[in-house]
């Protein structure tokens, strides 16, 4: 893979994150809209570590997903 596919393909990861971040905070946000009464004692923190989980696998999948996927790859030399 040459320098600029790899640099365009990392900005389109960040952009990607980037969306996501924006479309988290925008729901975040708009929750009275959605919900028009509080969550209970339990369903509110689980409600939230339920985002976190997903925000964090999802932002992982995007920022570690080529690195990971392409390390098993026939391809790799050795560096050392």
């Amino acid at each position: 893979m040459n320098n600029s596919k790899l640099v365009w393909r990392s900005l389109a990861h960040s952009l990607g994150v980037l969306a996501y971040v924006v479309l988290v905070v925008w729901f975040m946000n708009n929750l009275e809209r959605f919900f028009r009464e509080a969550p209970g004692q339990f369903w509110g923190p689980v409600a939230i570590l339920l985002v976190f989980v997903i925000s964090a696998t999802i932002v992982g999948m995007l920022v570690l997903g080529l690195p990971i996927y392409l390390y098993p790859s026939p391809r790799r030399k050795p560096r050392l």
